[in-house]
């Protein structure tokens, strides 16, 4: 939110129940652990909190970016963090340990973090194309966007499994999620210019694109589910 913090709320009686987190900057990115029992949030800086659901009174804090933070995905047993920030790297994180598996330069690095307001950089068009991450729902597989292209990291080595490119052109990848079976990777792009806003579906194992839609101009892909 805008206002800087996180609010939790009951449901369905929609009464406010607590403060989750607050930062200094706009929110980014948050996600609840597939255990249940944590909530991931990152702002526009360089830090990541996880809150406990059963008690947010009590924080761990990860901080290891060297700018905002844009991006986060749960690994399927709750154990991993993966985060995408302004600074180029892609980091994941041991949750448990609060210590940093493997970080990887992936991404040009921004200067966002010296340009205008929090709120500006969290929607400036440089911050758009590292918005996309997750991993598969076996464990196995790290995708992450790249600047028109998508690469996939073997989780067991964090090398590189394959590159899914050629059906986003001229624009940023900035949404990432995998199908329930894994066997089908959805990807939707950006284009500051407006003009190639595009989906894609992946087939994973061929590595292929097999299906790609043009969005509407003007319109974007924030979010999806299933």
């Amino acid at each position: 939110a805008t206002d800087k913090k996180v609010t939790i709320w009951s449901w369905p009686e929609i009464k406010f129940q607590s403060f989750a987190a607050r930062f200094t900057a706009s929110i980014s990115a948050l996600a609840f652990s597939p255990c249940g029992l944590f909530l991931a949030v990152a702002a526009a800086e360089s830090t990541v909190k996880i809150v406990p659901v059963g008690d947010m009174s009590s924080a761990n804090c990860l901080r290891n970016h060297a700018g905002p933070v844009r991006a986060l995905a749960w690994s399927p047993d709750s154990k991993l963090l993966a985060t995408v920030a302004d600074d180029g790297a892609v980091q994941v994180w041991d949750v448990e340990a609060k210590s940093v598996v493997t970080s990887m330069d992936l991404l040009p690095a921004t200067n966002s973090s010296s340009h205008g307001s929090k709120e500006e950089q969290a929607a400036s068009p440089a911050t758009l194309g590292r918005g996309g991450i997750a991993f598969s729902p076996d464990g196995t597989l790290l995708a992450v966007s790249g600047e028109s292209s998508l690469r996939l990291y073997h989780t067991a080595t964090w090398t590189l499994a394959k590159t899914l490119d050629r059906a986003h052109k001229d624009s940023l990848v900035s949404f990432v999620r995998f199908s329930p079976n894994g066997l089908y990777l959805l990807s939707a792009s950006y284009s500051p210019a407006g003009n190639s806003t595009s989906v894609a579906v992946w087939d994973v194992n061929l590595g292929e694109a097999i299906d790609v839609r043009a969005i509407e101009k003007g319109k974007a892909v924030i979010g999806a589910q299933g």
